[in-house]
């Protein structure tokens, strides 16, 4: 397995640069194929959690971020992606935007109120959470459907 994504812009200046890069390569160092681990203004992420394997690494390296997403449908709760993603700020100021979210995701944010938008077909749900202290929060998207056939 192969680490597909590392980016870390510099928009912070040198002190988030230095605070991302060694979360960056130790999860890389850990895993050897696990799907992303990207920034996004200025935005640490990791996205993936598809089969056992990578959903186990995304549970165990979501402890370190403040944000833990999960998105699934139906009454068997299968995993989904391909979820739009916006959260915005307590002011309604869009902070983090990924197009193609899950079925799991972890993003590391300040502490603070946010409201998140996950659409996945034409549906959208809405949640407003507080991340505070260092526990994290976990916030889980389920949709209803019927069965793929």
């Amino acid at each position: 397995m192969k680490l597909t994504k590392i980016f870390t812009p510099f928009l912070l200046g040198v002190s988030f640069y230095f605070m991302a890069i060694p979360i960056s390569y130790s999860y890389a160092q850990q895993e050897e194929d696990i799907t992303i681990i990207d920034t996004l203004h200025p935005t640490l992420y990791m996205n993936g959690g598809f089969g056992k394997d990578e959903a186990d690494f995304m549970r165990r390296a979501g402890r370190d971020f403040g944000l833990r997403l999960d998105f699934s449908e139906r009454k068997d709760n299968e995993f989904v992606a391909d979820v739009r993603l916006i959260i915005e700020d307590a002011n309604g100021v869009p902070v983090f935007v990924l197009p193609y979210a899950g079925p799991m995701t972890n993003i590391m944010l300040p502490e603070g109120k946010y409201r998140i938008l996950a659409s996945y077909r034409g549906k959208t749900e809405i949640h407003t959470v507080t991340i505070k202290g260092k526990g994290g929060t976990d916030v889980q998207f389920h949709w209803t459907g019927q069965p793929r056939h």
